[in-house]
């Protein structure tokens, strides 16, 4: 039998993410976020590779996204932002700025709207206060604790 522990289990997710074709919507946790909507996926020849929300690495908790970049970013330099990955409320007719529901109607600031963890508890809220008609659930991340990570 394997013992397993946290890192390991991170490393079974990982390697199960990259065998299988999969939902990003389904996997929780965190993402780090070196820019303005710009987010780390991996590190290769001592190039780092950003991407948008849905190509970011995720991490299965906080602790190991913090890890993670003060053990392999640190050597870059870089301020870093530690994300949680979280589900807002869009309207439908928003085209260019997006309209987030903010428990009483909509409002384009992003900092004001309601969030959910999972998209289930965003589809069931939808469905409570009967708004299937006028948003539907968008995934996005909220910044948790900023790392400021120094050059060796």
């Amino acid at each position: 039998m394997i013992k397993q522990t946290g890192e390991d289990i991170e490393d079974i997710l990982g390697i199960q993410i990259k065998e299988a074709l999969y939902d990003p919507a389904s996997l929780p946790g965190f993402v780090i976020e070196l820019g303005q909507d710009n987010y780390f996926r991996y590190i290769r020849k001592r190039t780092i590779f950003c991407g948008n929300l849905h190509q970011a690495k995720r991490f299965i908790n906080l602790r190991a996204a913090k890890q993670y970049a003060l053990s392999e970013l640190c050597y870059y330099g870089l301020q870093v932002h530690i994300c949680r990955i979280v589900w807002h409320l869009v309207a439908y007719d928003a085209r260019d700025d997006k309209r987030y529901y903010d428990g009483s109607g909509f409002t384009t600031d992003v900092d004001a709207a309601l969030w959910f963890s999972s998209i289930d508890e965003a589809e069931g809220y939808l469905r409570e206060k009967l708004l299937t008609e006028a948003c539907f659930p968008n995934e996005g991340a909220i910044r948790m604790e900023t790392v400021g990570v120094a050059a060796a």
